[in-house]
Formats: C-alpha cells, sequence, structure tokens
C-alpha cells in the first residue's frame, strides 16, 4: 500500500481526526506539482502532528494552521496561496506562482454505545450501515452478542458495578436495558458526562417516576435532564422494534448535524480571522 494512504488509515484506526490537504493546481513556479499531499493530525493535548510534505516554508506553515482550524470542526475547503514576496496578499515566497489547495477533514466514526441488548438495540445496530457509526452494545447476556454479528462490538458488564461502565463523554449513547432498575443505574453514572447525545427508552410515567426517585436520591439537579433525550426517539409514533429504531436513528441524526452545523459556524469565523492575521503577516515581511 502507499505510505501515505497507509498512514491515513493508521490514523483513521486509531480514532485520530486528519485533514488531508492536496494541491489541485499550480500555475508557474510552485514548490510542488498537482496531487502533492499532506495530512495534519490532531495529536495530545491540542498540539497536531504533519505527515508528508506540500512544499515547506510560510506555505506549509500557513496550510497547517488551516488545517488545525478544520480539525476543530468544518467543511471541505479550497485555498487559493499566492507565493510572491511583490503581492501584498500573497505569502513572502520568491517561486512567483500560485496554488490551491483542498482541505479535507477525514475524521473516525461517531461512537455510539449501547447500553443493553434487546430487539430494539438489535434494530439498532442492523440499521447503521452507511451513517458513519461504530457501535459497541453493553450488556450482562453475552448469550446474546452473537446476533449482533459485525453491526458491533459487544462487552459483557455487570450491571450492579456502575463504577465499572464506559466513558461516554464525546460518544452517542442509548439506555435500553431489560429493565427499570439497570436502566436507572445505567442513568446515575452517564448523565452529565459529557455525551454528545445520551437517550432513554421508557414510558413518560417511567421516566418521570426515575426522575423523581435519582433527584431523591442522589440529589440531582433539575437543570441536570435538560441533556436527556426521553423519551428517546423523535415522535414519528412508533410501535415496533424497528419502527422505534429508526425514530431513535432520526434524533441522533439531527443531534449529530446540530453539532456539525455549530462547529462548521464556529471554523467559518475563526478562518476569516486567520486569512486576516496572515495578511497582517505578508504585509509585515513585505515592509
Amino acid at each position: 500500500m502507499d505510505p501515505f494512504y497507509r498512514t491515513l488509515n493508521a490514523l483513521i484506526a486509531a480514532n485520530r481526526p486528519a485533514v488531508v490537504a492536496t494541491v489541485i493546481e499550480a500555475v508557474g513556479s510552485t514548490p510542488r506539482a498537482v496531487g502533492a499531499k499532506m495530512i495534519i493530525a490532531r495529536a495530545e493535548q491540542g498540539a497536531v502532528e504533519v505527515f508528508f510534505s506540500i512544499g515547506g516554508g510560510p506555505l506549509e506553515a500557513t496550510v497547517i494552521e488551516q488545517g488545525k482550524e478544520l480539525l476543530a470542526g468544518g467543511a471541505p475547503c479550497i485555498k487559493e496561496y499566492r507565493l510572491n514576496q511583490k503581492d501584498p496578499l500573497g505569502l513572502y515566497m520568491s517561486c512567483g506562482g500560485s496554488l490551491k489547495v483542498f482541505f479535507e477533514p477525514v475524521a473516525p466514526p461517531d461512537e455510539l454505545y449501547l447500553f443493553g441488548s434487546g430487539t430494539v438495540a438489535l434494530s439498532i445496530a442492523q440499521k447503521a450501515q452507511g451513517l458513519g457509526f461504530a457501535i459497541t452494545v453493553f450488556d450482562d447476556r453475552p448469550e446474546r452478542f452473537a446476533l449482533f454479528g459485525a453491526s458491533a462490538s459487544a462487552v459483557q458488564v455487570d450491571w450492579s458495578e456502575p463504577d465499572c461502565l464506559p466513558d461516554v463523554q464525546g460518544r452517542y449513547a442509548v439506555i435500553l436495558t431489560r429493565c427499570h432498575r439497570t436502566d436507572k443505574t445505567v442513568l446515575s453514572r452517564l448523565i452529565g458526562s459529557g455525551a454528545k447525545y445520551l437517550g432513554l427508552i421508557g414510558s413518560r410515567a417511567k421516566i418521570m417516576k426515575m426522575r423523581e426517585e435519582l433527584e431523591r436520591e442522589l440529589n440531582f439537579s433539575s437543570s441536570i435532564w435538560d441533556e436527556l433525550h426521553a423519551p428517546v426517539g423523535l415522535p414519528i409514533g412508533a410501535d415496533s422494534p424497528d419502527e422505534i429504531a429508526i425514530s431513535i436513528w432520526a434524533e441522533i441524526l439531527q443531534a449529530r448535524n446540530k453539532l456539525k452545523q455549530a462547529a462548521q459556524s464556529a471554523a467559518g469565523f475563526q478562518a476569516t480571522e486567520s486569512e486576516f492575521s496572515e495578511t497582517e503577516l505578508a504585509l509585515s515581511e513585505y515592509q
């Protein structure tokens, strides 16, 4: 396999978000030709790691900064760079040409944790193909795991030990165990943990009872419930397990798209600021 794609595949397998920068147009004298690629990948503590090169110098430094912004959230985009010392809006380089770079964010699959392995959980997993989610099922009934096949990973847990449940920060999670008691145990562990989406299956009466119990037993504040989607799923009148699964997926995708739109809006504002800073840098260098 080509070293570039081997590196990209390794980053995806390690759940490391990355941005691929590709030269798609080169006019005049430029450091690299059309097709040159570079990867800007997220590292620890907000740092980035760069693989391969599209030319070095101010051009590459500027492309890396653009890649950093897209790592924070943003849509694919094309940027043009003029490599001319005499151009006040260009980069301070002596090449004299210009090029366009295509920036493509490459994110690992989102993670969806299903707490429970019943018929609704099975239907959710089976309907995940093409949606960009990696699914993990948690339950204390390992005999059910074979039903999920390749649609989900499976982890055996002990519901009586909530401290052993996984971290859901930055992930999507749905609670649908086989009884009220275990749903309540899992909810007490997961709510307020920073999930991108947290859903709980059940009737309104069940959910209100559970809320009252947790507020009384664990002194939960009323505001903590704002992040919980319960009853889980969009209200489409779902009845069968397959219909309920579809309503849950619709709500999860709605939540994910809202998060993406917010991130893209923020990234667009940051990009405007960055381009202005680059112009100021070019002008100061020119002076």
